[in-house]
């Protein structure tokens, strides 16, 4: 049984690199594209020509096979390749298909070639120098598991097959890791409900939705299930071994993996907070059960106390050393054996990746944006979601259900066993349909009845078949540890999945175990053929959650195609070797592995101010301002609060005594000037001359050759409410909601110089918001806008009729656009109070008008929707519909305008696939930047160099 559910883990793991699933999903894509251009092209008032549509679309290829199948074929193909990539072996490759994956690569990449994975060692420090370019960081994970075990593949591969691509063997550790665990979830099934528990447990975790979503693109996420389950199974097998050495060789064995987690991921202290507790919560059961006994004059030898007693021992002690020699800090989470339980209960609802930052804010920092904010994988978890991640909508509840039975006694159950299993399930129904408020309610509702039985276990004539409750205890302890998180984003539901999986194979595996015992009571002679027939059907309690991983693997395509792949190509060979290149965080990792260029950001730079510098260039409403930010970055970036944030402008200007929202503001105005104008500036700052000298090194350096890559997709993204972010707003939501309203008013008059009616407007919102998540909606709003160009027909007298259908808010939708020279309508569609649908015309605040030489703009005199600004190409009849502020950008002039109003940029490169994705390069023309100025700089000092 274990064979066959390795066997089946590993052949869906690797679906999608099998022979022909790339034109399965090349085939699903098309299809899904075929179906958005017919979309497109209806009219918002009449959706029945959609069958009618499909109805002709059929009849035609009925009449027209051959031509179809030919184009179909055709279109399949060429989608396809636009994953696929050369190897040095000579073989066609598909895509590693993840952001991060490719930071992995390159550090084994780096061991490959060098023997080290740091690019530069500097005082004993581990130095990523293509990074924050020009200052770089901290390589945090250069000895990661993940990176050993991608160089040990490659090894082992070539020895076989020379030129196997380092990104193929990558892409089997994630198969090989993620096969491995279902060996210890069949071995934790299998001790709490039996072999078929076992199965179901392995099969149900190796095909999870969400562990397979986040661990296909061989990032390092799969070592952060599989280890926790290696620790687990250690425990557990400690706990309930009568042999003192067993226990502390399995004791020892779970700190081993302990300390193998510390050396792969930040948030190791998780799963170790949960095993502490959960032994913790095993010895004082055990304690109180024999306390109780012995109360009652009951003979008790104290087994139990002194095996709890001894492997919490053994597993704190060794896993001080483990975690040690993989160079984590222990002392942090672990200093007392109250130590790592408060460390557990502290962990930061937005997960313990992000938790020790978010506590240890410095000074000026809580005004900066919540970066994390930005990134799907963080945002809050619908039940709708949760459940498909979790393979079904009646899964979670199994699953729950599930967890109550590994706490209810394996036989001769009572009348109140039943009664609580019927109540449990309808509470457990409605906390996972019902809307909590917090975090912990739903852990908390699952946890009662488990509580109920445990209790109900301390009663005197307790059966000896429930004498050992330290696995339930454990996968009861981590299950609900994990809920806790889950609803915090996409990669914490992923901390769910194996204890998710022991519960759900709880049911099947318990009643396979209560029917062949009663089997073998009553019908000894046909015990073996009934049970195992018995198995067969229970088994198919797996096959929903099994077939929505199945499915999950199939239609998974990579994030990186072609169009990406080519441009990095052509970086690679045409620009300079010292060059930076200018991205958003998603693509940095993509561009320092197969570009080898330095970048700006990455992803490992969410910690620090940079993706706002970045995303506010790209809001910039002028070219000056633009590159005179990204000048800024690629001269000294703004690494603050790490250490080579020292290096930047606003870390001089905060080491100066500057209050940081002065310090942004002066990095932002000073930014776009000339050297002399913002040497002035700085001078009327009260700033001494050594200190200008320092701040302008920082923005106004020679900088090295910059590029900037841009991509249609980007128009998806969340970046924009980075750079919209207001620290007035978040100056007032941090710091004035406590104090007197007047003192606050002359706070905000004073510091800001705003009219005090408007700061009293200020503080009367910011006292309204109810949570962090309100502040940041109104801090940063999430404005609706067109991601792309919306065509029109055009009318007389150049007239334009637009049907956007582009939702304002969940109530409300803009139906159609009417241009004319004269004057701009919008039409409306809500939905009333009633609930009846209705129209209404409206004006939008502003018209851009993108003429040949020049953007015009046209203010409406009292808009009826003052928040949406409308941009109109009279010469190739289309619109875009958005913020004022977004369609004046850099990227939209960019990206939607072909930079035909932006002579500091240069297009050198594009490439586009035919899903959709364009990317473009363009080079960042620093002398043009100079001639815009009034005249010619004084000497500048150079960015650092790569080395820093």
């Amino acid at each position: 049984m274990l064979i066959g559910a390795m066997a089946l883990v590993g052949w869906v793991r690797l679906l999608p690199r099998a022979l022909g699933g790339v034109e399965e999903r090349a085939a699903v894509r098309l299809r899904e594209m075929i179906a958005a251009e017919v979309d497109a092209q209806l009219p918002a008032d009449v959706p029945h020509r959609r069958a009618e549509i499909d109805q002709t679309v059929r009849a035609w290829t009925k009449d027209h096979p051959a031509e179809f199948q030919k184009w179909d074929h055709e279109m399949v193909d060429r989608i396809a390749s636009e994953f696929r990539y050369m190897g040095d072996d000579g073989r066609k490759h598909v895509f590693l298909g993840d952001y991060d994956s490719y930071h992995w690569l390159r550090m084994a990449r780096n061991y490959l070639q060098s023997g080290t994975t740091c690019d530069r060692i500097v005082d004993g420090i581990c130095r990523d120098t293509y990074t924050n370019a020009p200052v770089g960081r901290t390589n945090i994970y250069n000895r990661s598991l993940h990176i050993a075990a991608i160089i040990a593949v490659n090894r082992l591969i070539t020895f076989f097959r020379p030129g196997f691509p380092i990104p193929a063997g990558a892409f089997l550790v994630q198969a090989l890791i993620g096969t491995l665990g279902v060996i210890p979830a069949f071995a934790i099934g299998r001790r709490v409900a039996g072999n078929l528990g076992g199965l179901s447990a392995a099969i149900v975790l190796g095909l999870n939705p969400n562990f397979l979503e986040r661990s296909l693109g061989s990032d390092d996420d799969v070592w952060n299930v599989v280890l926790p389950l290696f620790m687990v199974w250690a425990l557990i097998e400690a706990s309930a071994s009568p042999s003192s050495r067993r226990q502390i060789a399995y004791a020892a064995l779970g700190a081993v993996f302990t300390g193998l987690h510390a050396a792969s991921w930040s948030g190791w202290p998780f799963a170790y907070g949960v095993l502490m507790i959960a032994l913790l919560a095993n010895l004082f059961f055990e304690s109180i059960k024999l306390g109780l006994r012995r109360a009652r004059s009951e003979l008790s030898s104290g087994a139990g106390v002194r095996r709890a007693a001894l492997v919490v021992a053994v597993f704190y002690f060794s896993a001080w050393i483990t975690t040690s020699l993989a160079g984590a800090s222990y002392s942090a989470a672990a200093r007392s054996i109250a130590r790592p339980v408060t460390a557990m209960l502290r962990i930061h609802p937005r997960g313990p990746e992000v938790a020790a930052g978010a506590h240890r804010m410095p000074s000026g920092e809580s005004v900066w944006p919540y970066n994390f904010s930005i990134i799907d994988e963080l945002q809050k978890v619908a039940p709708t979601q949760f459940a498909r991640w979790m393979g079904g909508q009646w899964v979670p509840l199994a699953g729950c259900l599930g967890l109550l039975l590994l706490a209810l006694p394996q036989r001769r159950w009572r009348w109140w066993d039943f009664a609580l299993l019927i109540c449990a399930a309808g509470l457990y129904r409605y906390g996972l349909t019902a809307s909590l408020a917090g975090n912990w309610q739903l852990p908390a509702l699952i946890a009662a009845p488990i509580a109920v039985a445990i209790l109900i276990d301390l009663r005197p004539n307790a059966q000896p078949a429930q004498e050992d409750r330290s696995a339930a205890l454990i996968v009861t302890v981590w299950f609900c540890a994990a809920l806790y998180l889950s609803p915090s984003g996409e990669r914490f539901v992923m901390l769910l999945a194996a204890p998710f999986a022991i519960a759900f194979g709880a049911i099947p595996g318990r009643a396979h175990l209560w029917i062949s015992r009663l089997i073998r009571e009553r019908q000894p002679r046909y015990a073996a053929p009934v049970s195992a027939a018995v198995f067969v059907v229970l088994a198919a309690w797996t096959i929903v959650p099994a077939e929505a991983g199945y499915l999950e693997a199939r239609n998974y395509l990579p994030i990186i195609n072609q169009a990406w792949w080519m441009t990095l190509e052509d970086l690679r060979e045409h620009s300079p070797p010292n060059a930076i290149i200018n991205a958003q965080w998603d693509y940095g990792y993509w561009i320092k592995y197969a570009a080898q260029r330095r970048v700006t950001a990455d992803g490992g730079s969410f910690l620090t101010h940079i993706p706002y510098w970045l995303s506010r260039a790209l809001m910039a409403p002028n070219d000056n301002q633009a590159v005179g930010l990204l000048r800024m970055l690629d001269c000294g970036s703004d690494a603050m609060p790490q250490p080579e944030g020292r290096l930047g402008a606003y870390g001089k200007l905060i080491a100066q005594g500057l209050d940081p929202i002065a310090a942004q503001s002066m990095v932002l105005e000073i930014a776009g000037l000339d050297f002399p104008a913002a040497r002035a500036r700085l001078a009327r700052s009260g700033l001494r001359d050594a200190a200008q000298a320092g701040v302008l090194a920082s923005t106004h350096c020679d900088p090295p050759p910059a590029y900037l890559i841009l991509s249609s997709q980007m128009a998806y993204l969340k970046w924009s409410q980075l750079g919209n972010w207001d620290f007035r707003g978040a100056y007032a939501y941090e710091n004035e909601r406590s104090i007197p309203e007047a003192a606050a008013v002359d706070d905000l008059t004073a510091r800001f110089g705003m009219p005090p009616a408007d700061a009293r407007t200020l503080i009367q919102q910011v006292r309204g918001l109810r949570s962090d998540e309100d502040a940041q909606r109104f801090i940063a709003p999430a404005q609706p806008h067109s991601t792309g160009w919306i065509p029109c027909r055009s009318l007389t007298s150049g007239e334009l009729d637009c049907t956007p259908n582009l939702p304002l808010s969940q109530r409300a939708m803009i139906a159609g656009l009417v241009y004319r020279p004269t004057d701009t309508t919008l039409k409306i569609r809500f939905l009333s109070d009633d609930g009846k649908v209705q129209q209404r015309d409206g004006t939008p605040a502003l018209v851009l008008i993108a003429g040949d030489e020049e953007i015009a703009e046209h203010r409406v005199d009292s808009p009826t929707d003052p928040e949406v600004a409308v941009m109109v190409d009279p010469a190739q009849s289309r619109v875009l519909i958005g913020p004022s502020n977004l369609l004046r950008s850099t990227f939209t002039r960019l990206m939607l305008l072909d930079g035909r109003y932006s002579p500091l940029f240069t297009k050198v490169y594009e490439a586009t696939v035919i899903y959709g994705e364009t990317v473009t390069t363009w080079k960042i023309n620093w002398p043009d930047l100079e001639r815009s100025s009034s005249g010619p700089n004084p000497a500048k000092p150079s960015a650092p160099s790569p080395g820093a």
